[in-house]
């Protein structure tokens, strides 16, 4: 189990290309916008994310708040089924359905490698406490 999730996790980029993909092709069935801009994104513990580039970022205004509260009030998600959720690196990202779905099919990747260790780990120690 454990090498299934490292697994997973090592090819976690070879997903997301595709999952882009996939957004980018419903996107352009939408008629929506940037199509070929947006990226996918797995953070530990955050889970699943798109971004498209931050248009703040070609005035140099991505680093002020007030701009930042102002866009994020006055410009719509890019497509009205994404949910923004931060920004940072000149993105902006967004939680999708078919992000929100991989954080449901998948999970967190760290974490469950985490969890499958210390499983393991527990079940060494408790073979070791009976020769102690």
């Amino acid at each position: 189990a454990l090498d299934a999730v490292r697994e997973q996790y090592d090819n976690v980029s070879t997903y997301l290309t595709q999952v882009a993909q996939l957004e980018r092709q419903r996107l352009k069935e939408l008629n929506v916008a940037p199509v070929n801009h947006l990226t996918f994104h797995y953070f530990p513990q955050l889970g699943f994310h798109v971004s498209v580039p931050n248009p703040l970022t070609d005035y140099g205004d991505d680093e002020d708040p007030r701009a930042m509260e102002r866009m994020k009030r006055d410009m719509p998600a890019p497509v009205e089924d994404w949910r923004y959720q931060f920004a940072g690196s000149g993105r902006l990202f967004y939680k999708c359905p078919l992000a929100t779905r991989l954080d449901a099919e998948i999970g967190d990747l760290v974490v469950a490698a985490r969890d499958i260790e210390l499983e393991l780990l527990n079940g060494v120690v408790a073979r070791l406490r009976r020769f102690a």
